[in-house]
């Protein structure tokens, strides 16, 4: 192993069918993540938009 040391990233995918509502979580989660993790921990979030992301049935299932 070299001696590079690596930082922890948080990465944080969205998949959804909609436009808007990728960015109306986008907003969400990072004033949420803004809020709750340390100023030095860096984060990605990354967005999928696509029309055949309607997974209604698995997300009623969770609950």
């Amino acid at each position: 192993m070299s001696g590079i040391r690596t930082k922890p990233v948080l990465i944080i995918e969205i998949k959804t069918c909609e436009r808007p509502l990728a960015e109306i979580a986008l907003r969400m989660i990072a004033d949420a993540i803004y809020r709750a993790i340390p100023a030095d921990i860096p984060f990605i979030l990354k967005t999928h938009v696509d029309p055949k992301y309607h997974e209604v049935e698995e997300v009623e299932k969770r609950r």
